[in-house]
């Protein structure tokens, strides 16, 4: 019969006879005599039958007593890693859950002893016959019964229960040391109604007693993308040891799982895009502070990224006051690019002033005609220039109400129409509309029409003799005076701060500047003196000991004024040059020169010819760093610094983090109130 099944076989293996399978062929059994439950019914209708069997009474003790607790094993055996949910703090795990303990009253004769099976399967509605210990999780967020449950039974009375679980249990993630992060989780088994005293539980193999001990959690040896499997107790399996712990007089038994998160993703992702990030910001520095959409665009945008990436992050992590190494780093991070945008606005701050100094120097190179001219009459008349620009300076006058009539009265005079009372009033309205219109030419023009603007009465009008024609020459006098009256109101409606100048006595007059003689006869501005006067100002300020005269010190700080940063060994060089281009010998030690106020200003408007250094100072010695830096803006100074310890922070900032880690990051804890 073997024979014909092997050839049957091979001929459908080799596909030459039917695809279907052959036909059964039953054999009998050997006869055996066997004592006890012949089948799982006899057996549960003579062990396990309600009037015999209490399933509510726990099983009793080794002693067959139940003065001691009954003793349980529990021990889970996953399949898989579901998910692990740092943001809320849970693990899910696929498996199945093991029970082992002894009930002496399910005990039968097995095959040995001549019973007729050595071990019993329940299942279904058969599996709720015997007691069985009322465990719970006590960690449990969800839990589903995903799979058939069984329970064996052998012949001592030991008692085997699994059943295939989706558990999801709450876990306490020390995220700390993110992304080299660490964990355990564990399953926290305790009986429910059964204190210590009745009922006893450990791990598999384990101890009764605290500690860790046994197998609590056991699987195969697996490989997840996102975590280690750590602390296994054996290379065959993955396996870990139970502990035990006593709680207000119960058992809890954790089944634990220790996972160490795989680094490389934030790495990655995280750790070096932020330090890529913070070398762009790091090359802003070495753009021009005038390319400023070019330098803007480079300063803020790491910051933006940085600030993304944080958001990102927290997505997948609790937003908790905890210290995390990865948020911490990323914070120093954003703070370093924060610090780029901040020397980013510092600069542009610097560069603004600079412009208004260039301006300043601009001005003063616009009005070198004007300049020149007051050095050569300086010159002839040996004085210095700002005694010279003092003589441009506007005039005090000072004129009473009535001279401007009495000025035109003269001239009314001297006409030939001046025979009768009423020719000398037709004279007098000509000499007013003259008067009204030149009053802007002569010398009491000016002065007239700031009197009318400070004064609130008109310019009184001698009274017409009654002569002939002295009607009409009254009128046309009192018409002009009436012109000049509305002209009076509209000079006050233009500017109603000047009409309401300060008090004044009519008798003293008013006090007015005008412009000198000096300034009329040469054609000087006064716009043109107010850059003179700039280059005085700075001249006196940086002037030292030596009142009339700047060192090459001072004249390197009056440079900078301008927008014009030289070194003292390139300032003295300059003076030099310049010096012996008006003739004068200079020593041989070019740093004991100075420069007069006139001598300084005539340098500044030819400052552009003497810019070119040809003695670039070396970094190698500490002089030389000085001139450099000499050399340099404000601005310039700025990203000198930048350059200087960005970098050092960077580097800085990695050493610190990941020499923490082995510190122990987020030992220490912050006290919260």
């Amino acid at each position: 019969r073997v024979v014909v099944l092997a050839l049957v076989a091979r001929w459908n293996i080799a596909g030459e006879g039917p695809s279907s399978c052959p036909a059964f062929v039953s054999v009998a059994p050997r006869n055996r005599a066997c004592s006890g439950p012949q089948n799982l019914e006899e057996y549960l209708a003579a062990t396990a039958d309600p009037s015999v069997y209490k399933k509510s009474i726990r099983p009793t003790c080794g002693n067959s007593t139940h003065a001691g607790p009954t003793l349980v094993e529990v021990q889970f055996r996953f399949t898989q890693l579901n998910k692990v949910d740092e943001k809320i703090g849970t693990v899910t795990l696929n498996g199945y859950f093991r029970q082992w303990w002894k009930d002496v009253r399910l005990a039968f004769n097995g095959t040995a002893q001549g019973g007729c099976f050595d071990s019993i399967e329940l299942s279904g509605a058969q599996d709720n016959v015997v007691w069985k210990p009322d465990l719970y999780v006590d960690n449990l967020v969800d839990m589903e019964a995903t799979g058939a449950a069984m329970t064996q039974l052998s012949p001592d009375g030991s008692v085997w229960y699994s059943q295939q679980v989706l558990v999801t249990v709450k876990a306490h993630f020390d995220l700390s040391r993110l992304p080299f992060d660490q964990h355990t989780a564990s399953l926290r088994v305790a009986s429910y109604s059964q204190p210590s005293t009745n009922l006893r539980v450990t791990a598999k193999g384990g101890k009764f007693q605290k500690g860790e001990s046994g197998v609590g959690l056991v699987g195969p040896q697996m490989h997840d993308a996102v975590w280690h499997f750590k602390r296994s107790t054996s290379t065959e399996y993955y396996q870990t040891m139970g502990k035990v712990e006593w709680l207000d007089g119960w058992d809890y038994v954790g089944l634990q799982l220790h996972i160490a998160r795989k680094s490389k993703y934030y790495e990655d992702q995280v750790i070096y895009p932020a330090i890529v990030f913070a070398g762009i910001s790091y090359a802003q520095f070495y753009i021009e502070p005038t390319a400023a959409p070019a330098r803007a665009t480079v300063a803020v945008i790491p910051v933006l990224i940085m600030r993304t990436m944080f958001n990102s992050m927290y997505e997948t992590l609790p937003q908790s006051s905890q210290h995390m190494w990865l948020a911490d780093f990323l914070f120093c991070s954003n703070f370093l690019v924060a610090l780029g945008a901040l020397e980013f606005a510092i600069v542009m701050y610097c560069n603004i002033r600079q412009h208004k100094r260039v301006e300043k120097l601009k001005g003063l190179q616009a009005v070198q005609k004007t300049a020149e001219a007051l050095l050569r009459r300086c010159e002839s008349e040996g004085q210095t220039l700002m005694q010279v620009v003092r003589q441009y300076a506007p005039e005090k006058q000072r004129m009473s109400a009535l001279t401007n009539m009495r000025t035109m009265s003269m001239r009314a005079r001297e006409t030939d129409e001046f025979n009768t009372d009423g020719d000398a009033m037709s004279a007098m309205a000509t000499t007013l509309s003259e008067s009204n219109r030149l009053q802007r030419s002569n010398s009491y023009g000016p002065l007239a029409q700031a009197a009318r603007r400070w004064s609130r009465v008109a310019v009184p009008v001698p009274q017409p003799t009654t002569r002939r024609n002295a009607n009409a020459a009254q009128v046309a006098a009192t018409d002009e005076m009436g012109s000049l009256e509305s002209e009076e109101s509209m000079g006050q409606a233009e500017s109603a701060a000047v009409s309401q100048g300060p008090p004044h006595d009519p008798a003293q007059g008013y006090a007015f500047r005008v412009k000198s003689e000096h300034a009329k006869a040469n054609g000087v501005r006064e716009a043109d003196l107010l850059f003179i006067e700039y280059a005085f100002n700075v001249f006196d300020q940086c002037s030292g000991a030596i009142r009339n005269e700047i060192d090459v010190n001072d004249f390197r700080k009056a440079l900078g004024e301008f927008n014009i940063y030289f070194s003292g060994a390139h300032c003295a060089r300059v003076m030099g040059m310049f010096l012996r281009e008006l003739g004068e010998a200079t020593p041989l030690d070019e740093s004991t020169l100075t420069l007069s106020f006139s001598q300084f200003t005539m340098l500044l408007m030819q400052i552009d010819g003497y810019k070119l250094n040809n003695h670039r100072a070396s970094w190698r010695t500490f002089s030389g760093i000085k001139a450099r830096w000499d050399s340099s803006s404000p601005a310039h100074h700025v990203d000198i610094l930048a350059r200087i310890f960005f970098p050092m922070l960077t580097f800085g900032q990695l050493l610190f983090f990941y020499v923490a880690i082995d510190w122990g990051w987020g030992a220490v804890k912050i006290p919260m109130p």
